[in-house]
């Protein structure tokens, strides 16, 4: 109850505050980097991407069916005729080439120009398609193989003669005269040479004539 005459004291009521809700963002936003997790799809789409890659320029670069048909068996044997031939010429005929005269130095002409151009087509042909359907189609192997058919026919019987006239008496009198059946199979092996050459010759007419 107020006293009489003293003024009433009044008593100061302050708001509440209001509370609001405010998100602040941490202190050690710094100190605490985002980390970044990778896909791993990434690296398996990078890894087979290369893998494709890989095979798809291995089937381009290298023509390997070129291989499994009868023109790529017919260079690979040539190929294999003519290294053997030469190796028999220069390991056991090189001692006798003034005995058996023109005819050893035209054999080896004859196998080293063959075994050339044969080993040049045969890499030209693995490492490019266009390449083989070009020139398999062309004059050129049908020039090549009639050349060679004809070098290897006649500088194999000059040299089968010579041997017979020249060698034989030596490979009757001296035991285990190894120069003698090794040139005789060299000049074997050549003839069988000019046979496939003929026959690559005949292939590569018809390939001329159906491209046509």
């Amino acid at each position: 109850m107020a006293r009489i005459g003293v003024a009433p004291i009044t008593a100061s009521v302050r708001p509440m505050p209001t509370i609001v809700n405010v998100e602040r963002c941490p202190a050690n936003i710094i100190s605490s980097p985002t980390i970044i997790h990778y896909n791993n799809n990434r690296r398996n789409n990078q890894s087979c991407w290369r893998s494709c890659c890989r095979s798809r320029c291995t089937s381009s670069c290298v023509h390997v069916d070129f291989m499994r048909k009868g023109p790529g068996i017919l260079k690979l044997t040539e190929a294999i005729l003519g290294i053997i031939c030469q190796f028999l010429l220069l390991e056991y005929g090189s001692a006798y080439a003034n005995r058996l005269g023109e005819s050893y130095t035209e054999f080896l002409i004859a196998v080293s120009y063959c075994l050339i151009s044969t080993v040049l087509l045969l890499a030209c042909y693995l490492l490019s398609k266009n390449t083989y359907i070009l020139i398999r189609s062309s004059i050129y192997e049908i020039a090549f193989n009639i050349v060679a058919c004809i070098l290897y026919f006649s500088s194999s019987s000059y040299l089968a003669y010579a041997l017979i006239t020249k060698l034989y008496v030596d490979y009757v009198r001296i035991p285990f005269f190894q120069v003698y059946p090794a040139l005789t199979a060299a000049y074997i092996l050549g003839f069988v040479a000019g046979i496939i050459h003929g026959t690559d010759g005949i292939l590569a007419y018809r390939s001329m004539q159906s491209s046509r």
